[in-house]
């Protein structure tokens, strides 16, 4: 909900969420890249304390070198993919890795966004 809720758009805390949306339209190029990466690590901090991010890998849907999918890949209903290759030069796609400290336990994931 952090990530993708508009900051702004959430009562009593106005710096709730981020910007992400702003970049939709932006160029896929390094500066773009490294403000979305600044924008996530900046709202994690704040609200998401006990979240500890591993990484954070934005590129560009065209030049993914994860790309490659295996049979297996097929299969996991939580991987998202692009509608077609018509969409991939002004897809940029966002992973993070992470993991979540609670004290006693923690365990770790990703997750994978396109904008």
């Amino acid at each position: 909900h952090l990530i993708l809720t508009h900051r702004g758009t959430r009562y009593y805390l106005p710096d709730f969420g981020t910007r992400l949306y702003e970049y939709i339209f932006n160029e896929n190029d390094a500066v773009t890249f490294t403000l979305i990466e600044d924008e996530i690590r900046e709202s994690i901090r704040k609200y998401i304390p006990n979240l500890d991010v591993n990484s954070i890998t934005v590129v560009s849907a065209e030049s993914d070198p994860t790309e490659i999918i295996s049979a297996s890949e097929q299969e996991d209903n939580r991987l998202f993919r692009e509608g077609d290759a018509s969409t991939k030069p002004y897809t940029a796609k966002v992973k993070i890795d992470y993991t979540v400290n609670n004290g006693a336990f923690s365990s770790s994931d990703f997750i994978i966004i396109n904008i």
